[in-house]
């Protein structure tokens, strides 16, 4: 499938506190996601590199801000960062109110 015909497919990180940033990029590890889709990550660059970090992985971060600005190829990750104005007052695997704002966040910047 040529890649101007693959959906455009935006992917939060979900909540900071939670295991999505992991889960993220481990999907992005399967090369079959870039034959069907243009997958990108929206959310915090520090969430991502932590998650990164956790699971030993190093693959170039193509930060974007727009969309149509994306690599789209397998081993680039594709990244629009989210600025938020919440604190980054979470502990991993504890829900908290600026934890669910940072998520909220990136929603909301996937709907744009």
């Amino acid at each position: 499938m040529d890649i101007s015909t693959r959906p455009l497919i935006a992917i939060t990180l979900g909540d900071p506190a939670g295991i999505g940033p992991e889960i993220c990029i481990g999907c992005l590890r399967n090369r079959e996601i870039y034959a069907k889709v243009r997958p990108f990550l929206i959310g915090d660059m520090e969430l991502l590199m932590r998650a990164m970090r956790l699971q030993n992985i190093k693959i170039p971060i193509n930060v974007i801000h727009n969309p149509q600005d994306g690599k789209y190829e397998y081993g680039t990750i594709d990244f629009l960062p989210v600025l938020c104005e919440a604190k980054r007052n979470f502990t991993f695997g504890h829900p908290t109110i600026d934890a669910a704002i940072w998520s909220y966040n990136f929603f909301v910047k996937s709907i744009e």
